[in-house]
């Protein structure tokens, strides 16, 4: 196939190599801030119950139950929300590595159509032609792989933590079954009264 630069055609790429770009940062903030916000949001509600027991015992007095109850709850869910942010670290990591790299890849493709449009009777350049093809279809790529791969990493997550509490809390959740097909029965066996109703205890008379 023979490879050529032309006007049309490096507007068409930069276009899209610019859309992909945004689509990904967006996607990544998005993801970084899932990330983070649970951790900053346990350390501002730990912070915010520590000045208030610090207020406490600066003023002499002794801090309440509830105040140190709160405390305590606030201490815990920064520490369960700290271990979930250290075991994202890995998965984090290759996002950032994959989306820092795909953006490097993008802005040196789009600064050298940038240089061909600028040059003064620029030829076909059938290498930058080509180039422009690849890291074109790179961007596309792995921006529908990553819409892909979380949307089955979010499937698989979800099925993963039913199970385990299906295995945890197995004896209890066969009680709560049994409760909702009794549930069940009892609505198909009560006589439903003259409005729809189901009647539910004796009849009084008058």
């Amino acid at each position: 196939m023979d490879w050529a630069m032309t006007d049309d055609y490096a507007a068409i790429t930069t276009s899209i190599m610019a859309a992909v770009q945004v689509i990904a940062t967006v996607q990544f903030e998005r993801l970084l801030r899932e990330w983070t916000t649970p951790v900053l949001t346990s350390i501002e509600r730990r912070w915010a119950a520590q000045d208030t027991v610090i207020a406490r015992l600066k003023a002499g007095e002794e801090p309440t139950r509830q105040e140190l109850a709160t405390l305590r709850e606030t201490t815990l869910l920064h520490r369960q929300a700290a271990g979930r942010g250290r075991n994202d670290v890995l998965k984090f990591g290759i996002t950032g590595t994959l989306w820092a790299t795909l953006s490097l890849l993008i802005v040196l493709t789009i600064a050298r159509i940038l240089r061909w449009s600028a040059t003064p009777h620029h030829g076909p350049a059938p290498e930058l032609a080509s180039f422009v093809f690849l890291t074109t279809m790179v961007s596309v790529g792995a921006l529908v792989l990553a819409v892909i791969v979380g949307v089955l990493a979010r499937i698989g997550r979800n099925a993963y933590v039913d199970d385990n509490r299906q295995k945890v809390l197995r004896d209890h959740l066969e009680e709560v079954n049994r409760r909702l097909i009794a549930y069940g029965e009892s609505l198909d066996t009560t006589p439903a009264g003259d409005d729809g109703s189901s009647t539910t205890g004796a009849q009084t008379g008058g």
